[in-house]
């Protein structure tokens, strides 16, 4: 009887060669494989010879895909970084593998490559497969991205503007679903790691960038998943993978270069941002227009945008119009019955933008669609405020922005539904905007007759308290502060906080026990417990809460 077959050790990298090892290892026991092989086109390393013949090399390459394959779990992914002169050879050795080819994505970058004589190498192939496409694991919203058209332009017809970069990664998709990356997305722009960049390794010319790795990983695996790269290199898809809590191992022929990246993977902690800029979300600057009193696309009729407006039955509001996905939707719906120009965010925009200049009497006097209640949101406003900051953080500086964009309003809603399901859309989306509008007058430095002091840290897991008024601050280690909040009902909060937790651990990756440090009040009085969370969040920063002008401005001043 053969002896029983191992998982490779994870949180290490294995010096060997990788057709054996993983041959040698237990299967099905890999989350995810990225695999930059050498590209056989003459490159100098140091052990490894990449000016093979053409058959040696297909031969070699069939062997090590065939063995990744093998440990490749079910409803994992598998992605591969080719030139041009392989791709689509191992295409078709992938397809002999048993592999389902997803997505051929091209990651084009355009500086460093001056060639003469011939037109320059200017991208890589990327080929993502996937060992069963009726069970994939695919996480969309941690990478949808603008498209080119929003990057391009900073009129008024594209929702975020901006230069398009030197450096892109165009996707090409294959039979793309409606749960595939990135909608109406044809762009990743991606910077290459140039010699001056801080996440260049010393002595390695094919490095690919965190933000690209990162990406793929964030895409098809989740935290502690097991990620492997069995031509490690200089360990730059390992370092990502730490980085964003996943398991990691990795296999190198070269003992040199496994050394390096070992020092490298040591130097790094879970949680780390992503060395390299990250995909632009907006550009520096608009496009020139003429000024009017409205931001309208050219030819927009404002009386027929105000009709639209109108002929919504149950509107009571123009801001209750923009948050409520039902009634906005019928919005849209009568702007392309009346044929106007733009997209639904230009009309979506146009309309609030008319409504706040006070120029449009259509627009006023009418009342709030619902009446607000800070205890009747207490179950869910966390979500809201830490969707929001996700959104920020994403690139939408405007609470306005956001919502006025269909697409991204519901992105808002579905991170809000993670951490806390249940509630409606317009439920979590007038919560943030009520969220915004109050968030200044809670970070005011008025006195307050309380005070409050932050309890002892306890696990958050396994923490318990009363139901009353508190103030609380959750961190995932002392030097990493998470969330500061205020609740009416200390006990429910704690209860929904746990559920969420798994969610949390996707959007800040700690590894460790995470703590919640309650401070609870004898009378909070008016806006007391708000005053004080705002103080905390002014003084502590923590990751996930939303900042106001005035924080951002105090916190910069406590911090010079």
């Amino acid at each position: 009887m053969p002896p029983m077959q191992k998982k490779l050790k994870t949180s290490v990298i294995h010096n060997g060669d990788s057709v054996k090892l993983l041959n040698d290892s237990a299967p099905e026991s890999v989350d995810l494989i990225i695999a930059d092989p050498p590209y056989n086109i003459g490159y100098e390393y140091d052990v490894y010879n990449d000016n093979r013949s053409d058959n040696e090399y297909l031969q070699w390459s069939k062997q090590w895909i065939s063995a990744c394959t093998r440990v490749l779990k079910q409803d994992g992914a598998f992605w591969i970084a080719i030139g041009d002169e392989y791709a689509a050879e191992l295409k078709i050795i992938a397809d002999d593998c048993g592999l389902k080819l997803r997505n051929w994505v091209i990651w084009y970058y355009t500086f460093g490559v001056h060639c003469t004589n011939k037109f320059s190498r200017s991208h890589t192939h990327f080929l993502y497969f996937v060992r069963n496409t009726s069970s994939v694991k695919f996480n969309a919203d941690d990478v949808r991205v603008p498209s080119a058209r929003q990057l391009i332009y900073k009129d008024l017809r594209a929702n975020g503007t901006g230069k398009l970069p030197d450096n892109t990664w165009i996707l090409r998709p294959q039979d793309i679903g409606d749960d595939v990356y990135f909608e109406n997305q044809d762009t990743w722009y991606i910077p290459r790691i140039a010699g001056t960049f801080k996440e260049r390794a010393d002595f390695h010319g094919c490095q690919l960038p965190e933000q690209l790795l990162g990406r793929i990983i964030k895409s098809c695996s989740n935290v502690g998943d097991v990620v492997l790269d069995p031509f490690a290199g200089t360990g730059s898809s390992l370092v990502t993978a730490k980085k964003l809590n996943r398991e990691w191992v990795g296999i190198e022929l070269s003992p040199e270069y496994a050394t390096h990246a070992t020092a490298r993977i040591q130097a790094t902690d879970v949680g780390d941002a992503l060395d390299g800029a990250p995909e632009p979300i907006t550009g520096s600057q608009r496009t020139a227009t003429r000024p009017k009193r409205t931001p309208t696309p050219e030819g927009l009729d404002e009386e027929k945008l105000i009709a639209a407006f109108q002929a919504v039955p149950g509107t009571r509001s123009v801001d209750a119009l923009i948050a409520d996905p039902v009634l906005n939707q019928q919005f849209i719906d009568q702007c392309s019955k009346l044929r106007l120009p733009g997209t639904p965010y230009n009309w979506n925009k146009c309309l609030l933008s008319m409504r706040k200049s006070g120029l449009y009497p259509q627009l006023r006097g009418r009342k709030s669609q619902s009446d607000f209640k800070w205890s009747a949101a207490d179950p869910y406003e966390f979500a809201c405020e830490m969707a929001l900051r996700r959104a920020i953080d994403a690139g939408y500086f405007a609470l306005d922005d956001l919502l006025c964009d269909p697409e991204a309003a519901a992105r808002f809603d579905a991170n809000c539904r993670t951490l806390c399901p249940g509630y409606s859309a317009f439920q979590y989306r007038w919560t943030a905007l009520n969220l915004r509008k109050r968030v200044d007058d809670w970070s005011d430095t008025q006195e307050c007759d309380e005070v409050l002091q932050l309890g002892e840290p306890e696990p958050l897991l396994k923490a318990k308290c009363l139901s009353s008024p508190a103030v609380y601050l959750i961190e995932a280690n002392a030097e990493k502060p998470a969330f500061a909040g205020f609740t009416h009902d200390m006990e429910g909060r704690l209860e929904i906080t746990k559920q969420a937790f798994k969610a949390l651990l996707q959007w800040m990756p700690q590894h460790g026990e995470w703590t919640i440090r309650i401070a609870r009040g004898k009378s909070l009085k008016g806006n007391e417990g708000r005053i004080n969370q705002r103080r905390i969040v002014r003084e502590r920063r923590p990751r996930l809460n939303f900042l106001s002008d005035r924080e951002n401005d105090q916190s910069t001043v406590n911090a010079g």
